[in-house]
C-alpha cells in the first residue's frame, strides 16, 4: 500500500472514511500533527494523519492523506484486513482529509468517476471492487439507477419493504444507504422486529433474530421497494448459518431512522457507485463460478506429469486415509471406510486450503458426517449413500477418542462399541437436523450456572478441538476456572459441569485443561458418541 511498495490487504466501505497503513515501512512517509478521530456502528478509533503514495489495484495516488491508528475498535482485532479505505464523500471525511478516490478523479486516474463492487458468496474470496469501470461479468440483466437524497454516504430514497406484497417496514417512504462496511441489512428497530416476525424469526437471550434451519427453504422473499423497482432478497441470502444455528440478516439499528443496506443486500445486487452523476446502480448479481486447474494442468505445467504418472499409474480404486469430521460437508467417485465400499460418491479435491493446519495434517482430507442439508453444492453425503444402499447395519455411528491425542481412537459406522463406554447410554433429541444439534440445559463450576444459564443450543463436534461458545460465556467460564488453576494440584481443581436433557456431563479438570458452545473433543473424549441418524439423536456415554 505504501511507496516503496509493500502489500497490504485493504478493506473497502464506501461509509467510512479514511484508511490506515504502517508508517514505518515508508521512506516517503510525512507524518502530520493533525488528529484523528471515527465513530463507527461498534466502536470507534483514534490516531492522527500523515501523508504517502497509495497503491489501489494498479493505481498509484502520491500524496494522499491518511490516518494511523492509534486506538481501535474491538471488531478490527482479528481484521484479515490492514485497514479500512473509506469511499464516501469528502463532506463526512474525517478532519476534512481528501479521500482517495477523490484524488483518483481530480488526477484523472480514472476513466469514470465511478467504482463498482461485487461481493461473492464465498466470503473467503472472489469478491471484487473496480474502480472507473463496470464489469458486466459480474451482473445480469439491465442496471436500474438511483439518484442519491444525500451526498454524504451513498444515501438513496426507499419506497417500501415488502413480504407476500404486504408492506412490512419503510411505509410511506425512508432514507436508506448503501454501504459494505455493514455486514447486515440494518433499519429502526420497529421496523426490523416486523420484518423478523413476518419471516418467522425470535430473539434470543443475546439478542440476536434466530430460526429454525431445517425452514429456511419455507421462508418468505423480502423485497425491497427503490425508485419503483423491486429488489428481492431470498431467504437462502438474507439467513446465515453457523455452529450455533441459523440467524436473519436483519439487524436493529435502534431509533435511528437512516436504514443500512450491507453486504447481505450487496451480495446479491452488483451496485455501482457513480460519483460523475451523484447516483447508485443496482444489477441482479450473478454466481461468479471460475473453473480452477487440474492437478494434471499444475503437473504438466510444472514439467513434472510424467515422472507422476511413472510412480503413480492410475488405479481407479483408491483407499484414503480420512479424517472423520461430524461437522463438514461434503467429500467423487469411489470411496472405502473401513471395508465399507460406497460406489459413485461424490466428494471434493481442494485446489486450495485455508492456512496450514491441513498441510501439516496427518490424513488426507475430511470426510464430513453432517445432515446432507448444509452439504456444499447440494452433494450427498458418504453416511447418507451408507444408508440408503444398506451398506449399514444401523442408520448411525459411534465415536471414541483417545486421551491426550494418543492413537487408538475409533469411529464406527453401523453400530457401537459397549467395550468403549460403561454404564447407559443418555440419548438427547436434536434440536436442528443442520450440525449434530443439541440443547444444554446450563453449565457449572463449584455448583454455580456460569453460562447458558436459560438454556443454549450446541453441537457435538468431532471436527473441533475445544469447548468453543459465545465470547461472553466463554469468558465468565475463564473467570470462574482461572483463579483457581492449578497445574501441580488438579486433582483440587473444580470440575466444569455440562447439564444436557436432564442429566449432568462431568468434564474433571484433568480433561478440560489438556487443551486449553461446541461440545468438541475436550468433551468427547470424556463420553462416547453415537450419531443416531435413523432417530435423530445423540447418545452419549461415560
Amino acid at each position: 500500500m505504501l511507496h516503496p511498495y509493500n502489500p497490504m490487504a485493504k478493506f473497502y466501505q464506501t461509509g467510512t472514511e479514511p484508511m490506515t497503513n504502517d508508517a514505518d515501512q515508508s521512506s516517503t512517509f510525512r507524518y502530520t500533527s493533525r488528529s484523528l478521530s471515527i465513530q463507527y456502528g461498534t466502536g470507534s478509533m483514534t490516531g492522527f494523519l500523515g501523508y504517502d503514495t497509495v497503491g489501489v489495484g494498479g493505481i498509484s495516488v502520491p500524496n494522499q492523506i491518511f490516518g494511523l491508528s492509534q486506538s481501535e475498535a474491538a471488531f478490527m482485532a482479528n481484521m484479515v484486513a490492514d485497514g479500512i479505505l473509506g469511499l464516501a464523500f469528502p463532506s463526512i471525511s474525517s478532519s476534512g482529509a481528501t479521500p482517495v478516490f477523490d484524488n483518483m478523479m481530480n488526477q484523472q486516474l480514472v476513466s469514470q468517476d465511478l467504482f463498482s463492487v461485487y461481493l461473492s458468496s464465498n466470503k473467503q474470496d472472489g469478491s471484487v471492487v473496480m474502480f472507473g469501470e463496470i464489469d458486466q461479468s459480474y451482473y445480469t440483466g439491465a442496471i436500474t439507477w438511483v439518484p442519491l437524497s444525500s451526498e454524504t454516504y451513498w444515501q438513496i430514497s426507499m419506497d417500501s419493504v415488502t413480504i407476500n406484497g404486504n408492506t412490512v417496514a419503510c411505509s410511506g417512504g425512508c432514507q436508506a444507504i448503501v454501504d459494505t462496511g455493514t455486514s447486515l441489512i440494518v433499519g429502526p428497530s420497529s421496523d426490523i422486529n416486523n420484518i423478523n416476525a413476518w419471516v418467522g424469526a425470535s430473539t434470543n437471550q443475546y439478542g440476536d433474530a434466530t430460526v429454525n434451519c431445517n425452514n429456511i427453504g419455507n421462508m418468505p422473499d423480502v423485497t425491497f421497494v427503490i425508485n419503483g423497482h423491486s429488489f428481492t432478497i431470498s431467504s437462502s441470502a438474507y439467513v446465515s448459518q453457523s455452529y450455533y444455528g441459523c440467524n436473519t440478516g436483519f439487524g436493529n439499528g435502534g431509533s435511528d431512522q437512516l436504514w443500512i443496506l450491507g453486504d447481505v443486500f450487496i451480495r446479491q445486487y452488483y451496485a455501482i457507485f457513480d460519483r460523475g452523476s451523484n447516483q447508485v446502480g443496482l444489477a441482479q448479481a450473478v454466481l461468479n463460478l471460475e473453473k480452477g486447474k487440474s492437478v494434471r494442468e499444475i503437473l504438466q505445467e510444472k514439467g513434472l506429469l510424467d515422472d507422476f504418472l511413472a510412480k503413480n499409474p492410475y488405479n481407479p480404486y483408491t483407499k484414503f486415509q480420512n479424517f472423520a469430521q461430524t461437522g463438514n460437508e461434503p467429500m467423487i467417485n469411489y470411496l472405502d471406510v473401513a471395508g465399507i465400499t460406497d460406489p459413485n460418491q461424490i466428494f471434493a479435491l481442494s485446489t486450495s486450503e485455508p492456512g496450514s493446519f491441513l498441510y501439516y495434517a496427518r490424513f488426507d482430507g475430511i470426510l464430513g458426517l453432517a445432515f446432507p442439508s448444509i452439504a456444499s453444492g447440494g452433494a450427498t453425503p458418504v453416511f447418507d449413500n451408507m444408508m440408503s444402499q444398506g451398506l449399514v447395519s444401523q442408520d448411525l455411528f459411534a465415536f471414541y477418542l483417545t486421551p491426550n491425542g494418543e492413537t487408538g481412537s475409533v469411529v464406527t459406522f453401523g453400530g457401537y462399541d459397549s467395550s468403549y463406554f460403561t454404564g447407559s447410554i443418555n440419548w438427547v433429541p436434536l434440536t436442528s437436523e443442520t450440525y449434530w444439534q443439541i440443547k444444554v440445559d446450563y453449565m457449572k463450576i463449584n455448583g454455580q450456572v456460569v453460562a447458558c444459564a436459560q438454556g443454549c443450543p450446541a453441537i457435538v463436534d468431532t471436527g473441533t478441538s475445544l469447548i468453543a461458545g459465545p465470547s461472553v460465556p466463554i469468558g465468565n467460564i475463564q473467570r470462574a476456572i482461572y483463579p483457581l488453576i492449578n497445574c501441580q494440584n488438579m486433582a483440587a481443581m473444580p470440575d466444569f459441569i455440562i447439564g444436557i436433557s436432564g442429566v449432568e456431563y462431568v468434564l474433571p479438570a484433568s480433561a478440560y485443561l489438556l487443551h486449553l458452545w461446541i461440545l468438541g473433543d475436550v468433551f468427547i473424549r470424556e463420553y462416547y458418541s453415537i450419531f443416531d441418524r435413523a432417530n435423530n439423536r445423540v447418545g452419549l456415554a461415560k
